[in-house]
């Protein structure tokens, strides 16, 4: 036979990290004062770039047909039927952007031709679960989704690329120092120096300029 626990141990058994309800009644029969749990706030993700694009339906098995959709992207990319339902706050669909990639497709155009063929300009989105074919009228809307929607994944590369072309720089700056001769200042490299002033050159710069005062 289970035998039930008094008031004040069931309150103390659970988890102070923890809302519970029984608690909350046990605090208010034992005259216990309850501590404030406030939630934080959701903070929604800002909006980088909003606007009608085209996609290409039945990639899943329906009919093949281009739809324009209403696309607003954020830390992910949703797309509605309508603007108004955006405005309205519907539910979207979405293109969960955690591990993905963005392209242009390779569309046929004539030599001399601005447009391809269909006059649209298509783009790729590869992600995980689901991918997407959009499509703009415009080349420069198309590029410029193409750079939003890869806009984090090149902030991560930027740093890497930066200490890569940095490291370079100081590799050549090193080669051309010892090719001259000059004796190496690695501290004077690796400030964006190149070698230091020998040291007889400099004795005789300063014994010309004192002479040249006197």
């Amino acid at each position: 036979m289970r035998v039930p626990m008094a008031p004040r141990e069931r309150f103390s058994r659970c988890a102070p990290s923890l809302i519970c309800v029984r608690c909350v009644r046990v605090r208010h029969s034992l005259g216990v004062q309850s501590v404030d749990h406030k939630m934080d706030p959701i903070v929604k993700a800002p909006v980088r770039k909003q606007g009608i694009v085209e996609k290409l339906g039945g990639q899943q098995g329906g009919h093949r047909t281009w739809k324009a959709r209403y696309f607003v992207l954020t830390d992910q990319l949703a797309y509605y039927n309508k603007q108004a339902d955006y405005a309205s706050g519907a539910s979207p669909n979405l293109i969960r952007l955690s591990a993905y990639f963005v392209s242009a497709t390779e569309t046929f155009r004539k030599k001399g031709e601005a447009k391809p063929k269909g006059g649209f300009f298509e783009f790729q989105i590869h992600a995980y679960p689901k991918s997407m074919t959009c499509r703009t009228k415009e080349e420069s809307v198309m590029h410029e989704w193409i750079r939003a929607i890869m806009e984090p994944i090149e902030q991560m590369r930027r740093p890497i690329r930066d200490i890569r072309l940095e490291r370079k720089a100081k590799e050549l700056a090193m080669e051309e120092a010892v090719k001259s001769g000059k004796p190496v200042d690695p501290a004077a490299i690796a400030a964006g120096g190149v070698a230091a002033e020998e040291p007889a050159a400099g004795a005789a710069a300063a014994a010309s300029a004192g002479a040249a005062s006197s």
